[in-house]
C-alpha cells in the first residue's frame, strides 16, 4: 500500500446495528412479519398492510436460539 498514492482502497465499514430494531422475516405470505430480541425470548409482530391490522406475541426462547 502506497500512502502517498492517489489510488485509495475503499474500506467498507459496517453500519452499527440497532439492538432495539425490528428484524424483518422473509416469508411467502401477504403479511409482514418482524421479530425483536427481548429478555427471555422474542417479540413477534405481524402486520397486514392492506387493512392496517397488527398482531403482537411473545415467543419464549431464553437462549435466543431461533435462527431464520
Amino acid at each position: 500500500m502506497n500512502w502517498f498514492s492517489s489510488d485509495k482502497e475503499e474500506i467498507e465499514v459496517p453500519k452499527p446495528v440497532d439492538p432495539n430494531a425490528w428484524e424483518f422475516l422473509e416469508d411467502e405470505s401477504d403479511f409482514n412479519t418482524y421479530r425483536r430480541r427481548v429478555p427471555g425470548g422474542w417479540l413477534v409482530r405481524t402486520v397486514e398492510p392492506y387493512c392496517e391490522s397488527e398482531a403482537l406475541t411473545f415467543l419464549p426462547d431464553p437462549n435466543h436460539t431461533w435462527k431464520v
